[in-house]
């Protein structure tokens, strides 16, 4: 069964490494299902896409698990999947796209202006394509979005993030300990009496 990881931030070049591995899993296995577990803070949503393109595309079965955060563009790859799982300490954080740092200073009002305008459009993108994952109505994950909210396991289960939450396997009883059976005492025997002459 392929394991691939996507740990860390989701950038083309580690899109399209995944994408490679899923390829080669659909060739060498094309039976068997790919899984892939996360544990990312997002990341560019056009490499994030790609990703999810070629999850579309392989014959295989896509299994994802959150192991440990799926952030931002993260939580789409995981809500895409055939199943989707999650470990039971994980998290996932739904918030607007952000721009990186260090770039407000160099903008002027009308740059600022549609650099806003960008991160409303792909946050209703991401709202939208999330929608089609969970069934929810989109416009309520956009307000979410809007305000920001990290999700426990329990919690994405019930927005249809995710199918399942993986717990552990619960300990077998132990059956009681049995005293051993007392064989009965046995009544002596009584003498049989003597009859009279």
């Amino acid at each position: 069964m392929p394991n691939i990881s996507i740990y860390g931030q989701i950038t083309h070049e580690m899109a399209q490494e995944v994408c490679n591995k899923m390829i080669a899993a659909a060739d060498c296995m094309p039976e068997e299902p790919v899984m892939l577990n996360i544990d990312s803070t997002g990341g560019t949503l056009s490499a994030a896409l790609l990703i999810i393109d070629m999850m579309r595309l392989i014959p295989n079965k896509v299994v994802t698990t959150c192991m440990g955060r799926a952030d931002s563009a993260a939580n789409l790859i995981l809500a895409a999947a055939d199943e989707r799982r999650m470990m039971p300490h994980a998290h996932v954080a739904l918030h607007m796209p952000t721009l990186p740092a260090g770039q407000y200073d160099a903008m002027d009002a009308a740059y600022l202006r549609q650099a806003a305008d960008n991160v409303e459009a792909v946050g209703k993108e991401i709202a939208q394509l999330l929608g089609i994952y969970t069934g929810r109505d989109w416009a309520d994950l956009y307000a979410v979005m809007e305000h920001g909210r990290t999700f426990n396991a329990q919690e994405c289960l019930h927005i249809g993030l995710v199918d399942r939450v993986l717990l552990p396997p619960p300990e077998p009883e132990q059956e009681p300990e049995q005293e051993p059976e007392q064989e009965p005492e046995q009544e002596p025997e009584q003498e049989p009496e003597e009859s009279a002459l």
